[in-house]
């Protein structure tokens, strides 16, 4: 599914560009990768707060990366809320 975001054009992916979608009011599925510096965690968890984005902690740097069809990423925003919830929907951690 991240694949497919990706080639439809609905990843932001690296810490600035997901910031700076997040200030501007992106959301669908925030992910941060399990390896991610701890700071980079608080940082996101921090900006996905009141409801611009679903938090996932899933995988390595490098892991994320591959699944997008780049190198290493620590955090990746999906933007497309349908794809979004396909994701949640298929870890089963999707709210109906």
């Amino acid at each position: 599914m991240l694949g497919l975001a990706a080639k439809k054009g609905s990843i932001v992916s690296g810490g600035d560009a997901c910031e700076r979608a997040l200030k501007k009011g992106a959301g669908g599925l925030l992910i941060i990768a399990g390896d991610a510096a701890g700071n980079t965690r608080d940082r996101f968890a921090g900006l996905s707060r009141g409801g611009k984005a679903d938090l996932l902690v899933f995988g390595a740097r490098g892991e994320l990366g591959r699944r997008i069809g780049k190198g290493d990423r620590s955090v990746v925003l999906v933007t497309d809320k349908g794809l979004a919830f396909g994701i949640l929907e298929l870890l089963g951690l999707a709210e109906k």
